[in-house]
């Protein structure tokens, strides 16, 4: 689990050192290989394999602690299910990389200054470990929730708009039949500002819920699947925060422009 706290996604890009290209699983399976070691260091005379060495194939049994990508693929699969909300555990999506307004020059230049990274491609430990008490919090926080919808749904009606025909000379100058809503204040509801007034004409609408013995008109209605979501990482905002953010950008520009003049 900590490996999997401490080393972050990496998406399609690689951590690159000595002419090595690491993925997040392989800096994975290096960070176990070094901590077998660690609490198990080798006798006298022993020599511990490296490389290849490790590996099982045809003809070698290979380490019995070494464990491979597709191994870790797994067991990480196992944790999914006993986190299914923790971010750490979740596979980035490398569509995601281009999406993103971070350029990719930055990026791949923090994975080449992580230090953890950086240790672990060393054949070390890193001395970093996980902040235990900020997922602590994100767990017990998982526990708080009992309600989880999968779907949106708003609906916008009106017992006071009455539904009138018209028609009206299209672009090709035929002539076009059109819904339009009257309120009775005068306002005026065409399908161009109300797009699903020509639904009132579908028969699952025709028994929509009645005021009285006044129908009423669908104006609106919007439908969308929910799935929950990690929120971003302060890296991502941070970025290009004042292009994202241009109004937030002049107000603190201004702010800090009276204080210079303040301070003169």
């Amino acid at each position: 689990m900590v490996p999997l706290l401490l080393i972050p996604q990496l998406g399609r890009k690689k951590f690159s050192s000595k002419t090595i290209l690491y993925g997040r699983n392989m800096l994975i399976t290096e960070y176990l290989w070094i901590y077998h070691w660690t609490l198990h260091p080798p006798r006298k005379g022993e020599r511990i394999p490296s490389g290849k060495q490790r590996e099982k194939t045809k003809d070698s049994p290979g380490h019995p602690m070494f464990r491979s990508r597709k191994q870790v693929s797994s067991h990480i699969q196992v944790l999914k299910g006993f986190f299914p909300t923790l971010s750490t555990c979740k596979q980035k999506d490398g569509l995601d990389d281009d999406k993103r307004l971070v350029k990719e020059e930055e990026d791949t230049e923090s994975f080449k200054n992580n230090r953890v990274l950086i240790s672990i491609a060393d054949g070390r430990l890193p001395d970093e470990r996980p902040n235990y008490e900020y997922f602590s919090r994100l767990l017990n926080a998982e526990n708080d929730v009992f309600i989880r919808p999968k779907q949106c749904w708003i609906f916008v009606s009106s017992s006071k708009v009455t539904l009138k025909e018209k028609h009206a000379a299209s672009e090709d100058g035929t002539m076009k039949k059109q819904l339009v809503a009257s309120h009775p204040d005068g306002l005026c509801l065409t399908e161009a500002d109300y797009p699903h007034l020509k639904l009132n004409e579908g028969k699952e609408y025709k028994d929509l819920p009645r005021l009285g013995n006044q129908p009423t008109i669908l104006l609106h209605e919007y439908t969308r699947s929910l799935a929950q979501k990690e929120s971003s990482s302060v890296k991502e905002i941070a970025g290009k925060w004042d292009v994202r953010f241009p109004e937030l950008r002049e107000k603190l520009t201004a702010a800090l422009d009276d204080v210079h003049r303040q301070t003169r």
